[in-house]
Parts: structure tokens; sequence; C-alpha cells
């Protein structure tokens, strides 16, 4: 049997462009995409990744044993993300003919196998081609709520990565790190001034990271969920190459998961996109202890970037110019993680009428246009039931004391969004002028402006609406309206209320009101 020298390992991907390696038909050329740890191999109908053999300290894949266990941990853990395009890992073979991946030979490496997508559906590339919708990142906050829900949860692991003093390690060595950039590609006040930051959070903050472990917040995620790991595929969503090489990566908390893609969208300039996909996942999870650590987590993302960036520009074998410009990404993301440290502009803003008025609607795009938080009595109402947000509730959700207790809880975590550092967006009937009253004064207390928007449509409308929506975390059907209607109060005088037909060009309307200074 011909032996495979451990030289020869270069050999594997020289056979992996040619099409008679593969038992289908291929596309000509076939591409390769080189990473430093791995390559990846565009046949047309199909990808195949190879991992390379290398040890890097985080990461060990020297090792034939080694590569085999982490395709199959790779292949199960991608599958809760992308079932759809995941596979199979399939046994890379060496025989008299050369290398294939059929007949026989000696096993010589393993390959994870996936249904190619069109790299047009990329997530980043769509962004630059300017093709990135809020539904797009809606479907993917969605998504990865759900995965994040039946995620391996392991409390000793939990503790060993999400501690707080495991959470201060990484912080630590950041700054370490990062220190020998000072004065050059960051400024030495603001990198007090996030040390200062993060240093009061784990000095007073302790408690909630321990509550964090201890309620399965700290699990096993993603890792690397960014523009350029999500790809738009059969309609939906798919996140893909989440790391599987290092529990120190993707055990971590859930809320630093998805900081990642929210860091990655307001680096872009799109906050609006950043809280669709956060929104989503919000909405689904409901995380509103969560957020005083979103800020905390933001800037650890942008941290992380800036210190990935600073390492890579010392690679004196590249060019200036390429050097230059990791200097010039790197002095951008310092800077970006200080910007998170400081506090965000808050206001509140409750959005009310009947049902299939398009409140929702209307709440949703003024959240992304604020990046302010985005909260649904449909979905509290649920949550507080302990159903799923898709489960149609039954008539004991919607009795006079079921909706008082919605309503209560709606405006307690407003209150807490707004402490959280965050603008919010009130999403409910708010038919009742005492529930509007009891807003208002809960959150002008916070310091805050209180505008209300009350939306409207014709009452033919409103029941086609509500006879067409599918798949909505509302129950409400068109028979609600004429009882609806006949319940609905004035406003109070002291409301500033703007009224908003949603049959027109509603946008144009709501520029002043974004515009005011909060």
């Amino acid at each position: 049997m011909p032996h495979l020298a451990e030289e020869e390992q270069n050999h594997i991907p020289r056979a992996m462009r040619q099409p008679s390696f593969y038992p289908h038909p291929t596309q000509d050329p076939i591409r390769m995409v080189q990473t430093h740890i791995s390559h990846v191999f565009l046949t047309g109908p199909f990808a195949y990744k190879v991992k390379r053999p290398v040890n890097f300290g985080f990461l060990n894949f020297s090792t034939l044993q080694a590569r085999h266990h982490y395709c199959l941990l790779e292949l199960s853990r991608n599958q809760s993300y992308a079932p759809e395009l995941y596979l199979e890992v399939v046994p890379i073979r060496f025989g008299a003919a050369g290398f294939s991946l059929t007949g026989h030979g000696k096993i010589v490496d393993y390959a994870v196998k996936m249904h190619q997508f069109d790299e047009r559906f990329l997530f980043s590339r769509m962004f630059l081609g300017n093709r990135l919708e809020a539904r797009h990142l809606e479907k993917l906050g969605r998504r990865l709520a759900a995965v994040h829900a039946g995620a391996e949860w392991d409390p000793v692991k939990a503790e060993r990565y999400g501690s707080a003093s495991a959470v201060q390690a990484v912080v630590a060595d950041n700054y370490q790190t990062g220190e020998r950039f000072l004065g050059r590609l960051h400024d030495k006040q603001h990198n007090h001034a996030v040390k200062t930051f993060t240093d009061h959070l784990f000095h007073e903050q302790q408690d909630l990271f321990t509550g964090r472990v201890q309620n399965g917040m700290v699990r096993l995620c993603h890792g690397d969920l960014h523009l350029n790991n999500v790809c738009w595929y059969n309609e939906d969503a798919h996140p893909f190459d989440c790391i599987e090489f290092n529990d120190a990566f993707s055990i971590i908390d859930v809320l630093y998961d998805c900081a990642f893609m929210v860091m990655d969208l307001e680096n872009r300039n799109r906050g609006d996109l950043a809280f669709a996909f956060f929104n989503a996942w919000f909405e689904s999870v409901y995380d509103i202890e969560g957020l005083q650590l979103l800020p905390f987590y933001l800037n650890l993302r942008a941290y992380v970037r800036a210190k990935v960036y600073s390492l890579m520009a010392e690679d004196e074998t590249q060019s200036a110019d390429s050097r230059s410009e990791k200097e010039g990404k790197a002095a951008h993301f310092y800077e970006l993680a200080y910007r998170y440290t400081q506090a965000r502009p808050r206001r509140a803003i409750i959005v009310c009428g009947l049902s299939g008025s398009g409140k929702s609607t209307v709440a949703a795009w003024l959240a992304g246009q604020l990046t302010a938080i985005h909260l649904r009595s449909d979905a509290i109402r649920k949550h507080l039931a302990g159903i799923p947000t898709t489960q149609k509730g039954d008539s004991s959700l919607y009795k006079p004391a079921f909706s008082e207790k919605t309503y209560a809880r709606l405006i307690e975590d407003a209150g807490r969004v707004l402490d959280a550092g965050f603008s919010v967006v009130l999403d409910a009937k708010f038919d009742r002028r005492d529930q509007r009253d009891q807003a208002r004064a809960a959150l002008l207390k916070r310091g805050v402006s209180v505008d209300f928007i009350h939306c409207r449509a014709r009452l033919e409308t409103l029941a086609q609406r509500l006879t067409d929506r599918v798949g909505d975390v509302s129950d409400a059907g068109p028979d609600l309206l004429e009882s609806q209607t006949q319940s609905w109060q004035p406003f109070s005088v002291e409301d500033q209320v703007l009224e908003l037909n949603t049959e027109h060009h509603w946008r144009a309307r709501l520029g002043d009101l974004l515009g005011r200074k909060p």
C-alpha cells in the first residue's frame, strides 16, 4: 500500500483541485479558498473543507486523529445552525491511483462536506451590494435564539469560561497585549476610560456574571457570528463556520454571541440592521437582565478586533500598504470600543393603536432608526404565560387580570431598558388612558422624553391586515375590531401624540420626531 509521508501532506490540496478527485460533476475550475487553519474547495454542487495540519496552541490539528475529531465536531455543531448546508464528514484516501474520495486506500485525511451556496448570498456580499435588509437580519435573530435555547449547557464549563474572573482574565489579556500600541494605534486617555469602565463593571457586577452562569445563559454558542459567516439559503438565514476547536471561544454568554453581529453592523454604520437582528433575538429570548451587559460585550468584541488587527499589522512579511491598512482598522476598532463605554442618547416612544394598525411595523422600524430595544406586549404576554412566542395563546391570556399583568410588566421592563442605557420603543394597544398615564409617568422618572405615536388606518384595511397575518406573535383577528374600537379612550392633554396614518408614506412623517433631540 502506498505510504503518505507527513511532508507530502501539501499534495492533498493539489489533488482536490482536479475534477477526477470527486465522485460527482464539478465546476471548471474548482476554486480553493485558503485560511490559516483550513482549505475549502468549491466544486459547484458541494464544498469540501479540509483542516490544515497546524498547531497554534489555541487549536491543534497536527495529527490525523485530531483532524478527524474536529471535523466530526464541526459537522455536529454547525448542523445546529445550518442543517441544510452541512452534510457529512468524508475520508480522503491515498491508493495506487493517488488521492480520491472513493475507492480503496489508506485514509490520509478528512473533509467536511457541505452544500455549496451562491456566494452572492453571503451576508457580507449582500451588504456590499446594498441587498441586505432588516428581514434577513430578523430571520437570523430568530434562528439564533432557537439554537441558543437548545444549545448544550454544562454548568462546570459555564463556570470555567463564563464566570466574572474568567471574563476578566480575557479583558486583562487584551489590555496587556494592547499596551504596546498605546499612543500609536489608540488614544491613551480613551484606553484609560475603557479600562475604568470594565474595572467598575467587574467590581460592581460580580453577582450578574454569577447569575448568567447559574441561569444557563453561558452555553455552547457559535462564537464567530459576523456577516462573513452567514448566508441566505432557501429563503432563510444560515450561520455557518462556528468555532469548534476551542471551548474558551465557544462556551460564552449568549449575549456575547449576539454582540459580534451587532458590533459588525454598527461598525458599518448600520445600527438599524444591527437592532433588527438583536430585537428579533431578544423578543424570543427576552433577556431583560442581560441588557446591562450588552455595552460591555460590544466593547469587548470591538477591542478584540482591534487587538487582532494590531497584531496582524506587526507581520513584516506584508507590504507597507497592507500593514498600514491593518493599523488603520485597528485604530478604528479601538475607537469603537471606547464609544461603547459612553452613554447613548435615550428616549422612550410609545406606539399604540388598534390591532392591525401597523404599530409593530412602525415600532420595529423606529427601534432600528434609534438603535432602541423594541418591547411588544404580545411577546411579553406569552413570556409571562410560559409559552413560545410562536404558539397561539388560549383565552386565559386575554382576560382583564392577565392583561393588567402584561401592561405592568411592559412598563416595568421599559424602565429597565432605559436603566441599562438604551432607548425603548413600547408596542401595545394602549387603548386605555390610565395605562398610557402610568407608562408616561414611569418613563419620565428616568429623565427621558416620552412621545406617543397613534397608528391608524381604515377599518377595512385593519380587517384585511389581520386576515392576511401569518406567523405573527399576535393572536388578534378581525373579529376583535368592533370591541376594540368601542373601548378606545381619547388621549390625555399631557400626551405628546403624533397621529400616523399607516396606509400612506408614514416613514416620512416620522422624520421630525426622529430628528428631535432626546
